[in-house]
C-alpha cells in the first residue's frame, strides 16, 4: 500500500500485543496481572482454572497500545 495514498499515519494504526504469564500453581501469576491493570493487590484469589483473559491500554511513545 502506498503510505502517500494512506488516510491513517502509523502513529494512529493500532497496536495489539499479547501477553502470557505460565508458570506452576500458586505463583502469583493472576496478583503480578491484577496489580498492572487495576494497581491493587489481593493476598487470596480463587486458583484460575484453564485460562483468565484481561485487556488494558497504555501509551508508548505517544501510541496507544493494548496488551
Amino acid at each position: 500500500m502506498d503510505k502517500s495514498r494512506s488516510n491513517y499515519s502509523s502513529s494512529d494504526k493500532k497496536c495489539f500485543v499479547k501477553v502470557v504469564a505460565i508458570g506452576d500453581s500458586g505463583v502469583g501469576k493472576t496478583s503480578l496481572i491484577q496489580m498492572f491493570e487495576h494497581l491493587k493487590f489481593t493476598e487470596s484469589f480463587k486458583p484460575t482454572i484453564g485460562a483468565d483473559f484481561s485487556n488494558k491500554e497504555i501509551t508508548v511513545n505517544g501510541r496507544i497500545v493494548t496488551l
